[in-house]
């Protein structure tokens, strides 16, 4: 499918690349299809793309690889809505806010878009586990997980 988008102009897409948000996003609720791409392909940003308006995108990023001990706690109803039996079967992704000074990046922790990998459905929900911000600095959870994954033993499976 040909999607014009903001980074990348006129790209043609597989079925793979789509999100559906039935609701759609809060302030952006016409907005019901998207598209997820990199950012830069060893980065772990991305842009979530509207389909139905071209100007339209926000750049997105899954917390875990800022702040390894998120943790999503989603309430009975949002996991019936995306079909998914445990949060860890969902994707997740956080909105990132970027600055003039890039040093200052933020993303919101309480309402992350979660998404079914599986029917490449999602909703923006909001989480009700305690200590997370809507306006949580990426920089802070960027030392401790470089850190986390220095120290971490290399893994390797043997044939």
């Amino acid at each position: 499918m040909l999607v014009r988008t903001v980074p990348y102009g006129t790209v043609d897409l597989p079925p793979e690349f789509f999100v559906d948000i039935p609701e759609g996003l809060p302030g952006f609720e016409q907005n019901k299809k998207f598209c997820l791409l990199e950012h830069s392909p060893a980065g772990p940003l991305k842009w979530l793309q509207s389909v139905e308006d071209p100007d339209l995108a926000f750049i997105v990023a899954d917390p875990r690889d800022f702040f390894p001990g998120y943790r999503l706690d989603l309430a009975r109803a949002d996991l019936e809505i995306l079909a998914l039996d445990s949060p860890r079967q969902a994707s997740v992704l956080v909105m990132v806010h970027i600055p003039k000074d890039p040093a200052e990046m933020t993303c919101n922790l309480l309402a992350p878009l979660v998404v079914n990998p599986r029917t490449r459905r999602g909703a923006q929900v909001e989480v009700r586990t305690a200590g997370y911000s809507s306006d949580q600095s990426l920089l802070q959870g960027v030392i401790p997980a470089a850190v986390k994954r220095e120290a971490a033993p290399a893994r390797c499976r043997t044939a």
